[in-house]
């Protein structure tokens, strides 16, 4: 991303702040959830690793005796609880995020729309009725999903990213070390996976133009269209604009699906590498199955999350 670039989308996300500011009596709370739920998730290493330690004791433990019915529910209560927690916080942020996101797309719609009461004919001239149009839904559209979705990325998945990675050093030093190695790596590929899916996602947003402006044209001239018999031509390249449209999509699914794919490659990769110095001893010391269990689980969501950070 060029420095003009960077300009530019800052200067639109101070101009996004304009609609959101009237209804950050929603965002504090919301922010309030996204503090809790990122604590919340913190624990779930933890529960793995019980659940590793018990199902470890089971097998190494030759005796016979059972275990107590408070004993055995605490483990399984704890993960209901927590969980259930956890995903009303979730519930709370997306909910509150989105409405402040439709709220705006709401206000932003209703004051362009009467910009466009108001201009002059000669605007109009120049500017296909199609991309106007395509301006006030599609483009609007997107307002909601900068408000909800990225500000959900920005702020819950790094606030995620920041407890992983200090449950990660609370367990063990040495292997948040060598994950610091690793890490880049992964974060390079999932890096520019993300550039190709912008690339496609803004051209498929200006074939999505191209798609309404075409159709706009040819139905709101229809009568030109056919006093000329001009009817052949104008499907013609409608079918040959909306195959592009097609087309662009695919390109993005392809390109999203292959992510996927690599991006849990080499998330797999990056484990078996752990699992490797923690198997051969190259490290010196040794951790119990139940902290190498919370420490795995940690480092899962630490790459998915950084996937997901990415992609914004």
């Amino acid at each position: 991303m060029t420095l003009e670039h960077k300009a530019e989308v800052g200067v639109v996300m101070r101009r996004l702040l304009r609609y959101v500011k009237p209804y950050s009596f929603v965002i504090v709370p919301a922010g309030v959830a996204i503090t809790i739920y990122a604590l919340l998730s913190g624990t779930v290493p933890f529960l793995v690793g019980d659940i590793f330690g018990e199902l470890t004791d089971r097998v190494v433990d030759s005796a016979t005796e059972g275990t107590s019915l408070i004993d055995a529910l605490t483990l399984p209560l704890a993960i209901v609880i927590i969980f259930a927690l956890r995903g009303t916080m979730d519930f709370l942020t997306i909910y509150g995020l989105s409405w402040v996101g439709r709220s705006a797309v709401r206000d932003l719609r209703t004051e362009l729309f009467r910009q466009f009461l108001y201009l002059p004919e000669v605007f109009f001239d120049r500017n296909a009725t199609g991309d106007l149009i395509s301006k006030l839904t599609f483009n609007t559209e997107q307002v909601a999903d900068a408000i909800s979705n990225s500000i959900v990325i920005i702020v819950r998945d790094i606030l995620l990213i920041i407890v992983m990675i200090g449950v990660m050093i609370y367990l063990d030093v040495q292997l948040t070390l060598i994950l610091a190695v690793v890490g880049p790596v992964v974060a390079l590929l999932l890096g520019a996976m993300s550039r190709a899916f912008r690339r496609y996602s803004t051209r498929i947003q200006n074939s999505m133009g191209d798609v309404t402006r075409a159709a706009g044209q040819a139905l709101t001239g229809q009568r030109v269209v056919k006093s000329f018999s001009g009817q052949e031509y104008e499907a013609k390249r409608f079918d040959e604009i909306n195959r592009r449209n097609f087309r662009l999509h695919l390109r993005l699914v392809a390109a999203r699906a292959f992510g996927d794919v690599t991006t849990q490659f080499v998330v797999a990769v990056g484990i078996a590498v752990l699992v490797f110095f923690v198997v051969s001893g190259f490290l010196g010391n040794q951790i119990d199955p139940e902290d190498f269990g919370a420490f795995i689980t940690a480092v899962g969501a630490l790459f998915l999350l950084a996937a997901l950070a990415l992609d914004l």
